[in-house]
């Protein structure tokens, strides 16, 4: 009867983890994916989420392809410092950069941080230096 119950639990624990393991794939696809072929709109963020007590922030963001219009959502940590909603609500009035997969739009990431520009070859212009560097680049 042990056995049963300790088969089971490793049965559980390996099915959740071929699970992960899957979902992290399709994600590293989607990623090469954009890479590969993408197109640049602005989009703009359409509310903010915070996680861990204000140092993972998770923007909801909306863009539009074709008269259409996608949602996404990104997540990242805020080393550098916590910010309310308050502070970051000015972000809400701007337009950033959304890059997307013009193949499928419902590919897409919102362009927040420099490394974010280098990856996609895009121009940190001032436009957005100051205001991203402030939140999201750890810079005053």
């Amino acid at each position: 009867m042990k056995n049963n119950k300790n088969r089971i639990a490793l049965i559980f624990v390996l099915i959740v983890f071929v699970l992960i393991l899957i979902a992290r794939n399709k994600k590293s696809r989607e990623v090469r994916l954009l890479v590969k072929s993408f197109e640049i709109v602005n989009g703009s963020i359409d509310q903010l989420g915070f996680q861990g007590g204000g140092s993972v922030i998770t923007p909801s963001y909306k863009y539009i392809v074709n008269n259409k219009v996608y949602n996404g959502s990104y997540s990242f940590n805020l080393y550098c410092k916590e910010y309310s909603s308050q502070q970051l609500s000015v972000l809400l009035t701007k337009k950033i950069p959304v890059v997307y997969n013009p193949i499928d739009p419902t590919i897409s990431q919102i362009l927040l941080k420099e490394r974010d520009f280098q990856k996609y070859g895009q121009n940190y212009s001032s436009e957005y230096r100051t205001l991203l560097r402030k939140y999201f680049d750890c810079h005053e």
